[in-house]
């Protein structure tokens, strides 16, 4: 189960994104254990940020840029979300992913980035 925190008020477009933060945690296959998930949304992310997780394999934090077109927000909330599942899973640690050290990889050929790439489509389709 997925104990969610955001920053969302309780308005009927904020209803329906709290909504699809679960219902993408459900298809990502994070909701059946307790993990906690941060996701704010904030208008003051560093000058060409999209968006930005961390986490381990208790919680995971997100901030998604606010000032983005709604189409592309939740683009990059999937792409986000998707990080959130390889933190939580245990997958993604600092710069090594399923114990392989790949720090010294460009950042288009990161597998935690190929795989949210991929898959952040799927996603935002939930929405």
């Amino acid at each position: 189960m997925i104990n969610l925190y955001t920053n969302l008020g309780s308005s009927k477009i904020n209803t329906k994104l709290i909504n699809f933060i679960y219902s993408a945690c459900e298809s990502l296959d994070i909701n059946k254990n307790t993990y906690d998930l941060h996701v704010d949304f904030k208008h003051d992310l560093e000058s060409g940020f999209y968006g930005f997780t961390d986490g381990d394999t208790d919680e995971a934090n997100t901030e998604i840029n606010a000032s983005l077109p709604f189409e592309e927000m939740i683009k990059t909330l999937s792409h986000e979300l998707i990080h959130a599942k390889q933190f939580l899973k245990g997958d993604l640690i600092n710069q090594t992913y399923k114990g392989v050290d790949c720090s010294l990889l460009h950042y288009s050929l990161k597998p935690w980035e190929i795989e949210a790439f991929d898959r952040e489509e799927e996603i935002a389709k939930l929405y």
